[in-house]
């Protein structure tokens, strides 16, 4: 696990910038790592490095499959995703459940319905469990 197992612990303590430097930029490449940066930089507030990190994850999504396009045309959009659109998406249940949160953090107008479909996908205790956990937690 080593530099993965590193990042994943500084994104679930909310040091951002710590985990975004484990590896240099041309290494990240993991979409799961790259939108569990961006939806951690978003609930630390620091938009301008969760959009950064976004567009990275954005861009290696396009090149893995349909799946992961539709999954890239949902997180561009500026609307939200209707429940059609989603049940379009298919990726690995993790990775689907954090495109969920990241979908629900971007849009703030639709965020009970598009957290309460990331947490029931957030069935595995693996990262980013409990960074999906969290930010889609209700309101208090």
């Amino acid at each position: 696990m080593g530099k993965s197992g590193l990042q994943f612990a500084l994104i679930e303590q909310g040091r951002v910038e710590d985990a975004g430097n484990v590896y240099p930029a041309q290494e990240m490449n993991r979409p799961v790592a790259l939108l569990s940066l961006s939806l951690a930089g978003r609930l630390a507030r620091k938009t301008n490095e969760a959009a950064a990190w976004q567009s990275a994850a954005l861009k290696v999504l396009r090149t893995s499959g349909v799946d992961s396009e539709r999954a890239v045309a949902a997180l561009e959009s500026t609307t939200s995703p209707t429940d059609a659109a989603l049940d379009e998406i298919a990726l690995p249940v993790g990775l689907k459940a954090l495109v969920l949160a990241e979908l629900a953090a971007t849009h703030p107008e639709d965020r009970a319905r598009l957290a309460a479909k990331a947490r029931r996908l957030n069935v595995s205790r693996a990262f980013p469990h409990h960074l999906i956990e969290r930010a889609t937690a209700p309101a208090p």
